[in-house]
Order: C-alpha cells, then sequence, then structure tokens
C-alpha cells in the first residue's frame, strides 16, 4: 500500500490535530519529524503514535486523516489489517518534504 500524496488540504488538518496538543508534545513529534532514519522503525511508529493515541479529543479526526492518506473511508481503513496505521505514519514520517510539511502546520497551528 502506497499512501497518497500530501496536498495543502492535508496542513490544515495536520494543524487542527496540533492545536490539541500541549507543547510538549509538539516538541517530541517534531523531533521524530527531523529525523526518523536516526531511529528504529518501532521506536519512531511508537514515540509518534503513543503521542497522538494521547489526544482523545482528536482520535476521530486522526483516524479519518489516516485512512484518507490510505485512500479509503474510514470503514474501510477499520476492515484493513492490524498493521495498517503503522504502514499509514511510516510512510507519512519518511516522505522527503514531512519536515516542511509540520513546520507548516505547525506554524497554521499557532497562528489560529
Amino acid at each position: 500500500m502506497e499512501i497518497r500524496e500530501l496536498k495543502a488540504k492535508d496542513i490544515k488538518t495536520l494543524a487542527g490535530i496540533l492545536s490539541k496538543m500541549d507543547l510538549q508534545h509538539i516538541e517530541k513529534l517534531r523531533k521524530l519529524a527531523a529525523a526518523p532514519g536516526k531511529q528504529t522503525e518501532a521506536a519512531l511508529f511508537e514515540g509518534g503514535f503513543s503521542i497522538l493515541k494521547t489526544l482523545t479529543s482528536a482520535t476521530e479526526e486522526i483516524w479519518a486523516w489516516l485512512a484518507d492518506l490510505a485512500g479509503k473511508s474510514v470503514e474501510e481503513f477499520n476492515e484493513m489489517p492490524v498493521d495498517t496505521p503503522k504502514i499509514v505514519v511510516m510512510q507519512l514520517l519518511h516522505r522527503s518534504n514531512f519536515q516542511d510539511f509540520f513546520d507548516s502546520a505547525l506554524q497554521q497551528a499557532k497562528e489560529d
């Protein structure tokens, strides 16, 4: 499975998610996004996903975004193999433009 290309709308989506996070978690995500190749895949996924899971107020929004990145509806995404969220998150973190994308979303979150 290959996730779709990031679009302008994804900046707004991630900004909305980031605006619900505290600064400590944002900084941890930023460090993960800055150097995904310096960590094992398991550590990278666990670090990023554990932070996102703490956002109970954004759980549905995160899940819907992951499904959209995979080109699936939430219902279809729910029926996919258990490792699908990991695959989507890892592909996202390894995008060459992810750091710039993350920084743009973070800047928008700060402005909102």
